[in-house]
């Protein structure tokens, strides 16, 4: 557990670095220390509840571009916005306060039930039925067009690629309310499953199929699965995503039987001379700076922060309109400062909010890991195990993810919750 020393501890170390440490790079090496001692120290706290486990190891390595840059000297990214010393170390500032935020907020985990043993589960064959085809449904219009299997590498294809493809998980989740042991039942999930993921990486896409086999889990074999089983599992799991990273940038050699296992293992271990990072992490580095930079230099005023928040909140309640440019700031202005897109969670929030924003952001995470560790109540359950699975998308995407995809399974159960006890 995390106890009350830390929570007032750590704030003060972040505070004295920041105020006795003069040499930015010296400071910003400290940093990379500290935030690391953070994420190690989350990840020891929820060791026994392994999502929230994978979430931290998934926050850590976000702190490699920064470790990359300050003790190695290497760039994080090709893009040139921003991409400097002063403006990662504004973001590592932002990454600390956020990460000793959810330490701060974070609740004592005692007796940790599986989600699946507390949802409340329905009896009605029909309404599992109903709701996977609604999931089926969506993963079949929501990823369309050119794929892999055509030979041309991921980033040259012509997908259509739409939010509903991973809007499906929503009613996924929800028809798992009515699961039981029916072999059909088995069948069809398997099936579904079996689909979306396939279609995902056939596609060159990956994330989907990460939150949709890890919302798997969590419905059906958490309580099943030894977690030294699932430690194999996610140091596979990281090789094959590396390995299929050198794949669907080379789909030709696969599908001409041309891949070796040298190709493989130099994709693996090849040293960068370049001295400059190709990597998603790298990217949201830079795409992070590039929105300090953004604040830090005048060139998203006040008012503009407001608009953006503004903007943000409407998106949610009416999905496909931006209320302005800056409702999307991660492509704010992007054909004159170039990113490679995205953007670390509390960053969007410092815009927002500056650092009352950002320490929101780590209660506002805290507060939902509680809710997927204690809560009894489907609907609250069922958000928080969303919330869990799509960290992909919205710690290093965009926070817009809680509350859209996330946030749409509250009131579609609620509904569903009236008219089925009319």
């Amino acid at each position: 557990m995390i106890t009350l020393i830390e929570k007032i501890l750590y704030p003060v170390i972040l505070a004295l670095i920041l105020l006795l440490v003069e040499d930015l790079i010296l400071e910003s090496k400290i940093l990379v220390c500290f935030l690391l001692f953070l994420n190690v120290r989350l990840i020891y706290n929820y060791r026994k509840v392994i999502p929230v486990f994978i979430l931290f190891i998934f926050t850590s390595t976000y702190i490699i571009p920064y470790y990359y840059h300050f003790f190695l000297d290497y760039e994080v990214s090709f893009h040139s916005s921003f991409n400097n010393s002063f403006y990662l170390n504004k973001t590592l500032v932002i990454f600390s306060v956020f990460l000793v935020s959810v330490l701060g907020f974070t609740d004592k985990v005692t007796n940790y039930v599986y989600p699946k043993k507390r949802l409340k589960h329905i009896s009605s064959d029909k309404f599992f039925y109903f709701f996977l085809t609604l999931a089926f449904l969506l993963g079949i219009m929501g990823l369309t067009g050119e794929n892999m299997l055509g030979g041309s590498a991921y980033g040259s294809i012509e997908e259509n690629r739409s939010p509903l493809f991973e809007y499906s998980l929503i009613f996924f989740i929800i028809s798992s309310l009515f699961f039981d042991n029916k072999l059909i039942k088995k069948i069809m999930i398997a099936v579904f499953v079996s689909y979306m993921v396939i279609k995902d990486l056939i596609y060159g896409g990956r994330i989907t199929s990460i939150m949709l086999l890890l919302l798997v889990y969590i419905l059906f074999f958490e309580d099943i699965i030894k977690k030294k089983k699932v430690y194999i599992t996610l140091v596979l799991g990281f090789l094959f995503m590396s390995v299929f990273s050198f794949i669907r940038s080379n789909p030709d050699l696969l599908l001409n039987g041309e891949v070796s296992f040298s190709d493989l293992y130099n994709h693996l271990v090849e040293t960068n001379s370049n001295k400059r990072l190709v990597s998603n992490q790298g990217d949201v580095a830079q795409s992070s700076s590039r929105l300090m930079g953004f604040v830090t230099s005048g060139i998203i005023s006040f008012d503009d922060r407001l608009e953006s928040f503004i903007g943000f909140v409407i998106s949610i309640f009416i999905p496909g309109y931006d209320y302005s440019d800056l409702t999307n700031l991660a492509g704010y202005k992007k054909e004159s400062y170039t990113a490679g897109g995205g953007g670390l969670f509390p960053v969007y929030f410092y815009v927002w909010f500056s650092y009352l924003g950002v320490v929101f952001s780590g209660y506002l995470i805290a507060k939902i890991i509680h809710m997927f560790v204690s809560s009894t109540k489907n609907w609250v359950l069922l958000f928080s195990i969303l919330v869990l699975v799509s960290f992909p998308r919205w710690f290093a995407y965009s926070p817009i993810i809680i509350f859209k995809m996330c946030g749409y399974v509250i009131p579609i159960y609620l509904v569903f919750k009236k008219i089925k006890k009319a």
